[in-house]
């Protein structure tokens, strides 16, 4: 896979939960201690985290999801 087609995965996947729980991105960020901008970015900016960053594992927890599931999507 390539980084252009994780950011997007990540974007994708990361906007579909959202829209499906009714969560807005400052609810998140407050539940997860991530901030708005960092969320936008992966929402709205093509910036993809790294697979170990603790910033994207505090999303995924508050999500209920794993970490790749949020990067790629479900198998």
């Amino acid at each position: 896979m390539t980084i252009t087609k994780k950011k997007s995965a990540l974007a994708e996947n990361l906007r579909q939960i959202l829209s499906d729980e009714g969560i807005t991105v400052a609810m998140l960020a407050e539940w997860s201690g991530v901030s708005v901008h960092t969320i936008r970015g992966w929402l709205y900016h093509d910036r993809v985290a790294r697979k170990n960053s603790p910033s994207l594992r505090r999303v995924a927890d508050v999500l209920r999801v794993g970490v790749e599931e949020l990067r790629r999507g479900k198998e």
